[in-house]
């Protein structure tokens, strides 16, 4: 049977029923629908309403589906979305932000306009929960792939690192689905998945062709209860070292990844160690402080002779570095 998925919408879902609705109505009332595109919902184990909000929309519409599982963190429930999905492009969305009205109907003239390429981005905006906003209205007749960028895969994993404006969000991005069916989130990690995922598709090969347009069609929703939803097990592993630098850390491994960028995130790692030691030392347990100090040990030349820290974040650091060193 002929798919006519053109796009899969892959959501993940855990114990957000105060704004689940908000965002499932958005993705359900696209203007000039044209039942061509699907919405996989995984219940990743939520203890609230939540499912119960997934089982009402897709009851309600034919093009979505709902697993629900036991709650094993988004990377899996994304890795499961992967495996359902029908559609020739993939995107993500957060189960607490909305999408333009427009989305699908611009992604779809997008795919017409240049249907070789493998990844498109566009932009998105931060609104403060509570703050109205009217989404920009868009005539997509008049796209044209003139108006577009197309950055090199060097270039957007420059981004993805260096460019807060962009980054490394699956939210603000299209992927050719056989780009990505076969490239599974790692489960292991709570945070930082979601940068390393999609370094490594930029890294994958470098004639992957990237369309960037200019259309804003995502809100990103600063909630105030962000910070209290945020559970210390998701910021810290089983020994107690902060899951940031792990995720860092695993970004070294992957392959193709620029230079100038392997020895940035170095000097991450050697900040973010740093600091944990520094601010959190009753915190943390005899192993995750022996972890820190050896990134530490082990980044701390690359740090000092790279040209990328400015000669006052060095001096900071040094700062930091000789105060650690007198407490140890």
């Amino acid at each position: 049977m002929r798919n006519d998925k053109l796009f899969s919408v892959i959501l993940p879902v855990y114990n957000c029923e105060k704004y689940l609705s908000q965002c499932l109505e958005s993705l359900c009332s696209q203007e000039n629908f044209t039942h061509n595109y699907e919405i996989i919902l995984i219940n990743d184990g939520s203890t609230d309403k939540s499912g119960e909000i997934c089982d009402s929309f897709a009851s309600k519409y034919d093009f979505i589906r709902v697993t629900h599982t036991d709650n094993h963190g988004a990377s899996r429930a994304r890795n499961l979305a992967l495996k359902q999905a029908e559609g020739d492009y993939i995107l993500f969305c957060d189960s607490d932000d909305i999408v333009s009205p427009q989305l699908i109907q611009v992604m779809t003239r997008a795919v017409e306009l240049d249907n070789k390429a493998d990844i498109f981005e566009y932009k998105f905006f931060r609104l403060p929960e509570g703050q109205a906003y009217k989404w920009p209205v868009y005539n997509v007749e008049q796209m044209k792939i003139s108006d577009w960028s197309t950055p090199s895969s060097d270039e957007a994993c420059k981004k993805v690192i260096i460019d807060s404006r962009v980054g490394a969000y699956l939210w603000d991005k299209v992927f050719r689905r056989t780009l990505v069916q076969d490239r599974s989130f790692d489960e292991s990690l709570l945070i930082m998945d979601d940068e390393g995922w999609v370094l490594e598709v930029l890294c994958a090969d470098k004639n992957i062709r990237i369309r960037s347009i200019n259309y804003c069609l995502y809100c990103y929703m600063q909630r105030s209860d962000y910070g209290k939803t945020r559970s210390v097990r998701k910021i810290y592993d089983n020994n107690g070292l902060n899951q940031f630098i792990l995720g860092m850390e695993r970004e070294l491994n992957i392959k193709n990844l620029p230079g100038r960028l392997v020895e940035l995130r170095k000097c991450d790692i050697y900040m973010a160690s740093l600091n944990n030691l520094r601010m959190h030392p009753k915190e943390l347990s005899d192993e995750a402080r022996k972890g820190l100090e050896s990134r530490i040990k082990k980044y701390c030349k690359v740090f000092y002779l790279s040209s990328i820290p400015s000669i006052w974040e060095k001096l900071k650091n040094l700062i930091s570095h000789a105060l650690v060193l007198m407490r140890v």
